[in-house]
Formats: C-alpha cells, sequence, structure tokens
C-alpha cells in the first residue's frame, strides 16, 4: 500500500473516530449534568470521593464518559499516526492538514499547544507547496 493510500485510510478512520466521539460526547454531558446535580441534592463535598464515584456509576456518567474516551483516545492515537507518515499527493496533505486541524476544543478539552500546530501546519504548507510545483510539472510536460 502507498504511503497516500495509507493516509487516505487513516484519515478515513481518523473521521470515523472523531464523529463516534462526538457522538457519544452528547451523552457524557447529559448524564454529567445528573451526576452533578444528584450530587448536589446530596451535599456530597468535593473531598469525598467514594460517594461521588458511586453516584457517577449509578447515574451512568462513569460509563457515558468511557464510552466517550475510548474513541476520542482513538482517534488521537490515529491522528499521531497520521503525522507519522510522509505525504506525496495533495489527498495525502489534505489527511496531515485534517489532523493538524484537529481541534480539542470540538470535545471541551484542553486545547494542544498551538505553537506547535502552527509549526506543522508552516512545515505542511511548504511541502504541499512543492508537491503541487512536482504535479504542475509533471502535468505540463505529458
Amino acid at each position: 500500500m502507498s504511503t497516500d493510500a495509507k493516509l487516505v485510510e487513516l484519515g478515513r478512520q481518523f473521521e470515523h473516530a472523531k464523529a463516534e466521539a462526538r457522538a457519544l460526547q452528547a451523552e457524557r454531558k447529559r448524564t454529567y449534568r445528573l451526576y452533578i446535580e444528584a450530587a448536589n441534592e446530596k451535599n456530597v463535598p468535593l473531598a469525598d470521593v467514594k460517594t461521588r464515584n458511586h453516584i457517577a456509576r449509578q447515574c451512568g456518567y462513569q460509563a457515558a464518559y468511557r464510552a466517550f474516551e475510548e474513541r476520542h483516545k482513538e482517534a488521537i492515537r490515529l491522528m499521531r499516526a497520521i503525522d507519522r507518515e510522509q505525504a506525496t499527493t495533495l489527498p495525502g496533505f489534505a489527511v496531515k492538514l485534517a489532523a493538524v486541524a484537529f481541534d480539542q476544543f470540538d470535545f471541551d478539552l484542553e486545547p494542544t499547544a498551538s505553537y506547535a500546530a502552527e509549526k506543522k501546519l508552516l512545515r505542511l504548507s511548504k511541502e504541499i507547496s512543492k508537491a503541487a510545483g512536482r504535479e504542475l510539472r509533471q502535468g505540463g510536460a505529458a
């Protein structure tokens, strides 16, 4: 399998994992609200971890969180795999750009370091312009 074909397949899997994580996030948020309401009703202090964990299991938040976390970690694993691959064609670069642009804010989580993402985007833009130039030269020579 060529590198770019592998990148496109990884990109497809990445988008699928992101979509599943987004769908599971709604359930996670809903059960989190139930968990907070139940903890507040019972006046459970933050330090009482054992009781809070029991409430989280009862209202379904713990299961919803684990389901979301599993798909989200899969999306991050795929994002890193995409980042390790070398693109040579424009479709391959499109997949790499989507992985770099993967925004943690989509999931109300901590963002990735923007400086690192900016450096990757700058490097990718240079590689894309080189690849586009190669494709234009090859297309013009035909």
